[in-house]
């Protein structure tokens, strides 16, 4: 008998499973509290506290760090990605109003084509002082790959007040062809570099440049020479060839040149041409040529001759110098016979 036990709960009777509306409401329990456990992580954030400044009432210092433990150190940085440096801050300013900034308005100069062995026109670096106190400065220097081919002029002086400037001078003085580089130094008091300014230039031997004047020259029989006169206004040296060309070139010379193997620039010389033409009346045309030793055209001169009827124009070969005398060996006088 099964008195005093509910239907199918007596001894030995098999509990009865849950209903399904008691599991589905167990189950929406526990993902409520799931959401609401990873609601309040969100919100809190707590593996995001930032470590932040603590500064000491009455110290001018930097200020001091805490971490979330409260433990004093230098600022968190960021971990750098693999491969990578970690970023170092850069002053771009003085740390304190109280202290000197000195920077330079150019960041690099480039000197033009200079000719090996003389010295450029003098770029000027403009120094600045934009802090709120005095530095004490060095002599500048020059640094780098190519050092001896620049040159520096200070007009800073030892000391540059705050919020003043100066200037210093540099110049470009290769010793052969090719390209220089260096850098400027501005250095404090004891030797520390300030600031860097770039220098680069070409060393480059300069080019001649030519003239021929006058652009003709004209002959008659009272006028019989006529000379040009060549010029080389650059800087290179040239050479000089002179030559004589035209429907009428034979009765033209050239009777001087004085111009020798080079003309330097800066200097000049000139070409005698003499007028010999052949007894027949007229005119005569012809041109002078003036060239370098590899045949590159410098310039000419329009050469013209007139004879009238009648004239009597000195022969060419009038015209040429005497030949310097030959000293002729004394006669040999022949043996006597002996007549003994």
């Amino acid at each position: 008998m099964n008195q005093g036990w509910p239907p199918g709960y007596g001894r030995g009777a098999v509990p009865r499973p849950p209903s399904p509306a008691i599991t589905v409401l167990a189950v929406l329990f526990g993902l409520a509290g799931i959401l609401f456990f990873v609601g309040v992580l969100v919100a809190t954030r707590p593996w995001e506290q930032a470590a932040t400044p603590t500064v000491t009432p009455g110290t001018p210092s930097s200020p001091a760090y805490s971490t979330p433990g409260g433990q004093r150190g230098t600022p968190p940085y960021a971990t750098p990605a693999p491969g990578r440096s970690p970023a170092v801050p850069t002053a771009t300013a003085p740390s304190s109003p109280d202290q000197p900034h000195v920077v330079t308005i150019e960041d690099a100069l480039t000197f033009d084509e200079q000719e090996p062995g003389t010295t450029s026109s003098a770029k000027t670096v403009n120094v600045s002082n934009q802090g709120g106190a005095s530095q004490a400065l060095g002599a500048p220097s020059i640094s780098g790959d190519n050092p001896d081919a620049f040159e520096v002029r200070d007009n800073c002086g030892g000391t540059l007040n705050a919020t003043s400037g100066c200037t210093v001078d540099v110049y470009f003085k290769p010793s052969k062809e090719g390209e220089y580089s260096a850098s400027l130094d501005i250095v404090d008091g004891v030797g520390g570099v300030l600031a860097s300014v770039q220098l680069s230039g070409t060393g480059r031997l300069g080019k001649p440049d030519i003239s021929v004047e006058p652009s003709s020259l004209s002959f008659d029989e009272n006028e019989r020479t006529g000379s040009a006169s060549i010029s080389n206004n650059g800087q290179g040296e040239a050479s000089i060839s002179a030559s004589i060309g035209g429907s009428n070139s034979s009765a033209f010379s050239i009777s001087g040149n004085d111009c020798g193997s080079a003309l330097e620039g800066g200097s000049s010389c000139s070409i005698t041409v003499q007028f010999s033409p052949p007894s027949d009346p007229g005119g005569y045309g012809a041109t002078l040529y003036v060239a370098d030793a590899s045949g590159n055209n410098f310039g000419s001169v329009d050469l013209s001759g007139t004879v009238s009827a009648g004239a009597e124009p000195t022969p060419t070969e009038a015209m040429a110098p005497e030949p310097p005398p030959t000293e002729e060996s004394p006669p040999t006088e022949e043996p006597q016979p002996d007549d003994g």
